[in-house]
């Protein structure tokens, strides 16, 4: 991968008098939420992978507001109008094409999700690609299949020497949590799910199809890019790259983010 740094000053902000969020890409000004950012690669936490980022989001926006942003972004609210978005999208996968070179890819692959971005993202890359690539999705287990692995989260309290009355306290929680989780329509993992017990939950992610994951493992020395719409907490990645990892070890991973927070700052 190149190690060049390209930046583009463009201003992401909410207009209060028409109550929507602005793209404005000759704008760079402190009230920005976010800036268009192609920078050197990052590795994820626990995971060898070069990471790139379309977009950052700016340090110390309003948490309200962001959030706010995120979901106008991937479900198309009144506030951020699909044409403006796609525009978006569009502009800033040519903008990484000078970085990560789609072409060079032999295969994509992309979590399943509610929003049309991911899919808008598929598209676009597919083309960069020009119809080459082979695409993979990954499938998130319904609620009632999700499963939390005890016996590696028994093992890391006893490490912290927590005795086993504590222990067993804190595994009547997780029960808890997990028939409440059992029990959902849809499971959100940054919303249902607390961050100490993220990493416990198993097999999160799956192949789309037996053929789909049978294909997957006899890949070798592909060159492989993960996508993802926006990611501020980073768990849906780690579940996507320990899913693939655990199925085939044997090719490069990349990961391109069109919108995210910083790896480095949030994965110590």
């Amino acid at each position: 991968m190149m190690n060049n740094i390209q930046m583009i000053n463009e201003g992401i902000y909410y207009n209060n008098n028409s109550q929507e969020f602005v793209f404005d890409y000759q704008y760079d000004n402190d009230d920005c939420l976010v800036k268009l950012k192609v920078e050197t690669p990052k590795p994820i936490y626990k995971f060898d992978v070069d990471t790139y980022f379309g977009c950052v989001f700016e340090q110390n926006i309003d948490h309200e507001l962001k959030k706010d942003f995120i979901h106008e972004f991937k479900f198309f609210g009144n506030k951020i109008k699909e044409p403006i978005i796609d525009e978006f999208i569009a502009k800033t996968i040519r903008l990484t094409n000078s970085v990560l070179h789609y072409s060079q890819f032999d295969t994509l692959v992309f979590p399943q999700s509610r929003s049309p971005i991911v899919s808008k993202m598929v598209d676009y890359i597919y083309r960069m690609s020009r119809g080459k690539i082979l695409t993979y999705e990954m499938l998130k287990q319904l609620p009632k299949d999700i499963n939390f692995d005890y016996e590696c989260y028994i093992e890391f309290l006893s490490s912290k020497g927590v005795n086993t009355k504590q222990i067993n306290q804190s595994c009547n929680a997780v029960e808890q949590m997990m028939d409440e989780i059992h029990n959902l329509e849809y499971f959100s993992i940054g919303r249902d799910c607390k961050a100490k017990y993220r990493k416990y939950l198993k097999n999160f992610y799956y192949f789309s199809s037996e053929k789909s994951r049978d294909n997957f493992k006899k890949l070798q020395n592909n060159k492989i890019i993960v996508i993802d719409d926006i990611s501020t907490t980073h768990t849906t990645m780690e579940f996507v790259l320990s899913a693939l990892r655990k199925a085939n070890d044997s090719n490069y991973l990349a990961v391109f983010c069109l919108l995210g927070n910083d790896f480095l700052n949030d994965c110590k």
